[in-house]
């Protein structure tokens, strides 16, 4: 058995500025906290695991955004933003090198950044057409190692993070009567591996 502690303090900052009554660019600061934890694998018999696979601590991450938002003649909306994300001590899924139990461990760090864009439109009082686009390049930017065992360089790309993510979707609204509506919806979505 183990315990442990952890106090954190987190801060966010947000400003904005409109440009036009319709156009605003904005800027967000923040940081971000995970706790650690204890994994579920042997510590004993055929498949005992080092010590080292047992626990993993807090991660934190600093996160910077900075977009534009706006709306066009009342029907197009728009927004689009930078972003990057850099993290400590990331919390990672591996296999161990024994029995090849799934575990979290803790990475050096890591970074991701990359750009977002998405757009609505309203091509009648009835129908509305949307997509968004999101690039991320998302990989550690330094190696680690868990009891001995290495599981990522420096350049390694981050295990469950798309680079490349599309949707596209659109909602029909038809009015029934005074108070109620129906809306219909249809989306698809694709993202690389």
């Amino acid at each position: 058995s183990d315990d442990s502690t952890h106090r954190r303090v987190l801060g966010k900052l947000n400003t904005s500025y409109h440009l036009t009554s319709d156009l605003m660019v904005y800027l967000t600061a923040s940081q971000g906290y995970r706790r650690g934890g204890a994994n579920a694998v042997p510590t004993a018999g055929q498949f005992a695991q080092n010590p080292g696979f047992v626990a993993f601590q807090p991660d934190t991450v600093l996160n910077y955004e900075l977009g534009l938002k706006g709306e066009l003649g009342r029907t197009f909306k728009f927004t689009v933003d930078l972003f990057q994300e850099d993290w400590n001590k990331p919390q990672l899924n591996i296999l161990t090198p024994v029995g090849a139990f799934y575990a979290a461990v803790n990475g050096n760090t890591a970074r991701s950044r990359g750009v977002e864009v998405s757009l609505e439109e309203r091509l009648s009082k009835e129908l509305s057409v949307s997509t968004a686009y999101t690039y991320t390049d998302a990989e550690l930017s330094s190696g680690f190692v868990v009891a001995g065992t290495t599981f990522g360089g420096d350049g390694t790309r981050l295990p469950g993070v798309p680079t490349n993510q599309l949707s596209l979707g659109a909602d029909y609204l038809r009015p029934i009567g005074a108070d109620y509506s129906i809306i219909a919806h249809a989306n698809t979505a694709y993202r690389s591996e």
